[in-house]
């Protein structure tokens, strides 16, 4: 069933539209539109819908009338729609009114069913058309027969013509592409013709047809027509069973049963000919065992009303050359001499097909076809030939042979590679003579024209006897002769080994001159030389140069290796070398005092023959006897050993060996140094000078220090002083005298200096200088306090900002001074000479005494400060600035 729902969409808006805009009480409509295609058979259902706006559902009475059959339908209830028609079933539900169709058949072709109610004396109604498609027929509608190349006509009829547009054919099921198909429409009839010639190809087959709609879609198949093509035996090339028209069967073997078939419709007859004498079985059988007699032609016939035909099979017997293959000469063994031709040998066999015919040789000779012809033969022609016949069913051989007499020619030569044969002393071998010669020849050795010995073989064994020398092999018989020489000679490895140094030691001082080592060897053939000094090799050649005096290094054992390819010797010599050594294990010693540390000295002697006495080692400070320090030995080692090194071990350490006469005769010494850095150390010397004229005040420092103080700071009273024009400090060198281990020696070290000029009251103070290097600090301090100056001093100081303003005022002040000074109670006087006298303090002669620290003071011992008496500069004692360390 096909429904045209697009219309009846359209349709309905429309209908509802109008009802809208009308202000309409109903309407009717089909919802399956207005146009309905259907095919022959098909059960239809069609539906009335009515709409009414002013009364409820249930309130329209509908009824339908079909047109072309004059019938009118109504919804009462039950399903006869008030007809007896069994063509429809009817029943309306509210305002739906539903038809159902059992069986669409031609009669509803361009049917309308119009569907009515009334409502309010108004009628509505709404029409649909209904088109059948009838079913497609083909004709002839039964199996058609026909003769192989007669023609074919079929004719396919559309009698209602509404939804098909066109009609395709089939044969077997396959769409038929041609042009002899012809089209045409008459009124609401199709028609479709096809026409073709029959052929035995489409014996069997079936044909239709079908149509198409406007989407190409199969709508109506008609019923299938078969088609049965008469034909004779003329179609087939192979009628056999054996697959071929040519049978070839080995001789003595079963030919196989042939039998001949071949496609007819109805079916052929078959009988067999074989030269026109009639055999009437479809299978043709020619026996077991096929001999000459039963080969050649047999055809197969074939008949039928529409057509005869028939089949040739050629059947021939094969064989291979077995047991016909032969010589056409009364002999096979031929015997020439070299040089010469040997006849044509034809070679024969009996084949079917025919045999192809190969010569071959041992020696890798071939030769193909039946006649073999040898020209100017040699003695590589000689040995055996073999004739090979063959075809597809058999092979067969047979053979002559050729010998060729010939003397031995260029042919002698030796089971060794070489004319040059070299053995070795003491082996034995043999060396044979071979030569090729028919009949074979007589073989004899000669050396100096004499014959050795009468054999091919020459036993090379008695090396006194036979060899070296040039040996001569001959060979003879009565075709020819020929002779060849060979060479031999022995080897042997080095012997009568020496050399030109008749001792088998040497002994030498250090720094003598070595003489050269010449070896000498009897090889064959000749040797290749080394020289080993103990097992390392040292040269190459006979004779070994020494480019370098006698060394420690040079004493060993020199090896002479001679060889050559048979094998090697040696011989030795040895060089002893007489040498002292005293030697410093480590180098120059660092010893950082701060941490305290342990450095240990070790000197090393070493002397061939062994015999040395290790004194005391000397210890020394630039030149300067310190001290003399026994060590401990053990063996060859002296080692001394320095706990908590200090100022005093800083020096020269030597070390002192005395050898035995026969070495040196005489003490051998090596030295080596040790610098001990530490903190600064300040003397208990030190100075604090003033001028005569109380103009300059000088306080010197001196100290020692490794290494150089890397700054120098004064402070006084706790801060660090402030420089200036009349305060200036200056450190320079100075020469010191050290107590090392009681020894007194002369060091560098330096002076610190503060220069104060024109000193005051406010230069009274503690003053500290403070000494750094990279290992600590040190430090000197020293009071001064109650420094007094003279009247016309002080004056200067307290007066000279105002003596150019008022000099009366100076000069009043200044009696006033003189007055007071005249007048001082002796006890004042004397508490003032106290407190003086414990930091400065000055005489009648120009002395005067500061109270210093002592230099013990800065490693905390506890020991109080000293004073020291110093005199003016013009008249001064410099104390003694020698001192013990405060170790």
């Amino acid at each position: 069933m096909y429904h045209d729902s697009y219309r009846m969409v359209i349709k309905f808006l429309f209908i509802w539209l109008a009802s809208v805009v009308a202000s309409t009480k109903g309407v009717l409509y089909w919802e399956q539109g207005t146009n309905l295609y259907v095919k022959t058979a098909d059960s239809v259902n069609l539906t009335c819908v009515g709409v009414d706006n002013n009364y409820k559902s249930g309130d329209l009475s509908i009824n339908v009338t079909v047109s072309k059959i004059n019938t009118t339908l109504y919804g009462d209830g039950d399903e006869s729609c008030g007809t007896e028609s069994p063509l429809f079933t009817c029943k309306q539900y509210n305002n739906t009114f539903f038809i159902h169709i059992r069986n669409i058949t031609t009669v509803f072709n361009k049917a309308e069913f119009h569907c009515m109610s009334t409502v309010d004396n108004s009628t509505i109604n709404d029409t649909i058309k209904i088109f059948v498609d009838t079913q497609i027929e083909i004709n002839p509608t039964y199996n058609i027969t026909v003769k192989d190349s007669e023609m074919l006509n079929f004719i396919c009829t559309l009698n209602t013509v509404n939804l098909s547009q066109g009609i395709e054919w089939y044969i077997a099921e396959n769409p038929v592409k041609t042009d002899n198909i012809l089209n045409n429409v008459t009124s609401d009839t199709l028609y479709s013709y096809l026409s073709f010639i029959a052929n035995p190809d489409d014996n069997g087959k079936e044909i239709y047809c079908k149509s198409i709609d406007a989407e190409n879609q199969k709508i109506h198949t008609s019923t299938t027509t078969i088609i049965n093509v008469l034909y004779g035996p003329a179609y087939e090339e192979q009628w056999f069973d054996i697959q071929t028209s040519e049978l070839f069967v080995l001789r003595g073997d079963m030919a196989p049963n042939v039998t001949c078939s071949t496609d007819c419709n109805p079916p052929c007859g078959f009988y067999w000919t074989r030269n026109n004498h009639f055999i009437f079985n479809r299978t043709l059988s020619v026996g077991k065992i096929i001999s000459y007699r039963k080969t050649g032609e047999y055809t197969c016939h074939a008949w039928s009303p529409y057509g005869n035909g028939s089949k040739t099979l050629t059947i021939e017997e094969v064989y291979g050359p077995l047991g016909s293959i032969r010589l056409d000469t009364n002999t096979t063994a031929f015997e020439v001499l070299e040089g010469s031709d040997v006849q044509n040998i034809r070679c024969f066999a009996e084949c079917k097909p025919n045999c192809t015919f190969q010569w071959i040789k041992s020696n890798g000779f071939e030769y193909t076809g039946d006649d073999l012809m040898l020209t100017n033969v040699s003695k590589e022609s000689a040995g055996k030939y073999f004739c090979h016949a063959r075809n597809d069913y058999g092979s067969a051989n047979t053979s002559f042979s050729l010998t060729v007499y010939h003397g031995p020619g260029q042919s002698l030569k030796f089971d060794v590679k070489t004319t040059d044969v070299i053995i070795i002393e003491g082996m034995e071998m043999n060396v044979t003579c071979i030569a090729s010669c028919t009949p074979e020849c007589d073989v004899w050795w000669t050396r100096d024209q004499n014959v050795t010995i009468s054999q091919n073989v020459l036993p090379v064994h008695d090396v006194l006897t036979y060899v070296p020398g040039n040996f001569t092999c001959s060979a003879w018989n009565e075709y020819g002769a020929a002779n060849m020489t060979i060479a031999v000679d022995i080897n042997y490895p080095a012997k009568n080994m020496s050399l030109d140094q008749h001792t088998t030691t040497l002994n030498l001082k250090e720094g003598d001159l070595v003489p050269e080592f010449t070896c000498n060897a009897e090889c064959r053939p000749l040797c290749n030389y080394i020289w080993l000094h103990n097992d390392v090799q040292v040269g190459n050649g006979a004779i070994l140069n020494f480019t370098d005096r006698a060394t420690p290094n040079t004493t060993g054992i020199y090896t002479c290796v001679a060889s050559n390819i048979v094998g090697k010797s040696n011989i030795t010599k040895s060089i002893q070398v007489q040498y002292t050594r005293l030697s410093i294990i480590h180098g120059n010693v660092k010893c950082p005092n701060g941490n305290r540390t342990d450095i240990t000295l070790t000197c090393k002697a070493e002397s061939f023959p062994s015999s040395f006495t290790f004194l005391k080692w000397h210890h020394m400070y630039q030149n300067q006897h310190v001290r003399f320090i026994h060590g401990t030995v053990t063996g060859n080692l002296n080692v001394l050993k320095i706990p908590f090194c200090g100022y005093q071990d800083t020096g020269t350490y030597i070390c002192n060996v005395e050898f035995g006469e026969r070495l040196t005769g005489e003490p051998v010494s090596r030295q080596i140094e040790v610098d001990v850095e530490d903190k600064p150390v300040i003397s208990n010397y030190n100075n604090v000078d003033i001028s005569p004229d109380k103009s300059t005040l000088n306080i010197a420092v001196i100290y020692f220090s490794t290494p150089t103080p890397s700054k120098t700071s004064w402070f006084k009273d706790g801060e660090e002083l402030v420089l200036t024009d009349r305060r200036r400090p200056y450190t320079s060198p100075a020469e010191l005298n050290l107590t090392f281990y009681r020894s007194v020696v002369n060091v560098t070290g330096f002076v610190s200096k503060l220069e104060i000029t024109k000193p005051v009251l406010s230069d009274n103070g503690r003053y500290t200088l403070v000494i750094y290097n990279p290992r600590g600090v040190a430090k000197f301090t020293v009071d001064i306090s109650d420094f007094t100056l003279g009247k016309f001093e002080y004056g200067l100081i307290f007066g000279g900002a105002v003596l150019l303003a008022t000099l009366p005022v100076i000069f009043g002040l200044y009696c006033h001074h003189k007055r007071y000074k005249k007048k001082k109670s002796p006890v004042r006087k004397r508490e003032k000479q106290r407190s003086k006298r414990r930091f400065l303090s000055f005489g009648g002669n120009g002395q005067f005494s500061v109270r210093l620290p002592s230099i013990y003071d800065n490693i905390n011992d506890g020991r109080e400060a000293k004073s020291i008496l110093f005199r003016w500069f013009g008249d001064r004692r410099r104390s003694d600035t020698t001192f013990k360390l405060p170790f």
